[in-house]
């Protein structure tokens, strides 16, 4: 999130979200008004940290489906790639299968915080900013769970369940 002045409007920049809220005049009224915009700021950032947790959550139950589904073939290989590889790879999101972005994206969602994604993770998410633009270029520093979530459609649970049967 940031914030910052834009002619004369404050912004307040959420992922692709920009709020403007109209400029204060006066010293008391500035000072109220400033009040509220740190208040409203405080409350998007809460709300979109909220929005990215329970994104990462989908992401959790879709690949805890996978491996659900799949549980013979995880159990037959001493790599999670390999066995992932033998899984249905649904349809393409951009370049790469629906698979392999529901999984690294939760990946992802689960590990971000440590700064230092895994190599299939990185290549996940490089690809999607060379697919899909710069909306996925801070996986580094950002939970970016609910940009996947919309990347992919899943705004249903039609769109997910629909998705989610091609990996079974």
């Amino acid at each position: 999130m940031s914030t910052g002045e834009l002619s004369g409007l404050w912004a307040i920049r959420i992922s692709t979200t920009i709020i403007l809220l109209p400029p204060s005049t006066g010293t008391r009224t500035s000072h109220y008004a400033l009040k509220d915009q740190e208040n409203l700021a405080a409350l998007v950032a809460t709300r979109s940290f909220s929005t990215s947790a329970q994104s990462g959550s989908l992401l959790q139950y879709a690949k805890a489906g996978i491996s659900l589904v799949h549980h013979d073939v995880f159990a037959s290989h001493d790599k999670v790639y390999e066995a992932l590889a033998k899984c249905p790879s649904g349809r393409l999101v951009g370049t790469q299968p629906l698979r392999e972005v529901v999984w690294q994206s939760r990946n992802h969602a689960m590990h971000w915080e440590d700064g230092v994604p895994n190599k299939s993770v990185q290549r996940c998410f490089d690809t999607l900013v060379q697919d899909f633009g710069t909306t996925f270029a801070e996986y580094r520093t950002r939970n970016l769970s609910f940009e996947v979530i919309q990347l992919l459609g899943w705004n249903s649970f039609e769109d997910f369940q629909r998705d989610m049967l091609t990996l079974a």
